[in-house]
């Protein structure tokens, strides 16, 4: 991604060009929206029901737990008019002729077609391995929650307790009701003190930690399209069709929402490098990644928006 941003700075490549090369990508996460409209239902949670918003919340159903929440069955191909909007990425002969001086330049013993098909492997290898980590991940959350049952404590009680109490457990003879106990009683208090404490976004230096002020944040814009709607929260069973949807931080168990009809989305927390980013550039769909608390809340509190990310600029119609 920092490569292909830099041919786009160094003008051997446009945004236009960028956002043809990131759409003509075939990630796991676009196969998964392809999936969605041509598997039946139970072929489809399968393969894609151990996902779940929110990659490390145990308190987040995964898709196969809740799946009526997060898909609407039977349903039309939503990615069909992204398809429609794509343009086939092709390089001319003077951006080949330029991006061989570069790689003589910086001693990259590449060619042009093998530098691409590198940053294809690099980033749809990033996507997969993710995705692969995020099954034996989500399964461990389901066997710690049914560990947690077994001994009375529900998910939510379970949610507190420190990763370090299941490792205990597997090297001594404690009771396990006893210390899932412990450990969910003093996360509990972490937390409360947690939720007492606000922080700025860096500490360089110790004073920090008494007084500062919450920066402004450059966000990350996503294609060059522009587009507005009403501000859609991920609340209940809400409609999220052509809504802005706002996620504070988008994981790709959030994927969910891209097969709603959205407009756009927007992130409080997330880079130009991030999973929802690489889906936002395939999909063609107008985002705003890393948008930080300040501007997330200003947004979060108004009832239409409008994304012009041609331009960076997001405007509160009302």
């Amino acid at each position: 991604m920092q490569i292909l941003r830099s041919l786009v700075g160094v003008g051997v490549l446009s945004e236009l060009d960028r956002a043809a090369f990131m759409a003509g990508l075939d990630t796991v996460s676009a196969k998964m929206g392809r999936d969605l409209a041509m598997l039946d239902r139970e072929t489809f949670l399968r393969e894609y029901g151990h996902l779940r918003p929110g990659t490390y919340d145990i308190l987040a159903p995964r898709y196969d737990e809740a799946p009526d929440r997060y898909f609407n069955w039977p349903r039309p191909d939503a990615n069909a008019s992204s398809e429609e909007r794509r343009r086939p990425f092709a390089l001319s002969l003077s951006q080949m002729r330029d991006i061989e001086r570069l790689l003589a330049e910086h001693r990259i013993e590449h060619d042009v077609v093998g530098l691409f098909g590198f940053l294809e492997a690099g980033i749809r290898g990033r996507e997969y391995s993710k995705f692969v980590f995020s099954r034996s991940l989500s399964d461990a959350l389901v066997l710690i929650g049914q560990l947690g049952e077994a001994h009375g404590f529900s998910r939510d009680d379970i949610s507190y307790a420190d990763i370090g109490s299941i490792y205990r457990l597997y090297a001594s003879a404690a009771s396990p009701g006893e210390v899932l106990a412990e450990s969910i009683a003093r996360g509990r208090r972490a937390h409360q003190r947690t939720r007492a404490i606000a922080m700025p976004p860096l500490l360089s230096r110790g004073e920090d930690v008494w007084w500062f002020e919450m920066p402004p944040t450059e966000p990350n814009f996503l294609t060059q399209r522009r587009v507005s709607g009403p501000v859609g929260r991920l609340e209940g069973d809400a409609d999220l069709s052509g809504t802005i949807a706002l996620v504070a931080n988008a994981d790709p168990g959030y994927d969910w929402i891209l097969s709603r009809g959205i407009a756009g989305f927007i992130t409080a927390y997330g880079g130009a490098n991030s999973h929802m980013a690489i889906r936002a550039s395939e999909l063609d769909l107008p985002a705003v990644i890393g948008a930080g608390e300040v501007l997330f809340a200003r947004w979060s509190a108004a009832q239409q928006l409008e994304i012009d990310a041609a331009n960076r600029q997001v405007w509160v119609i009302r």
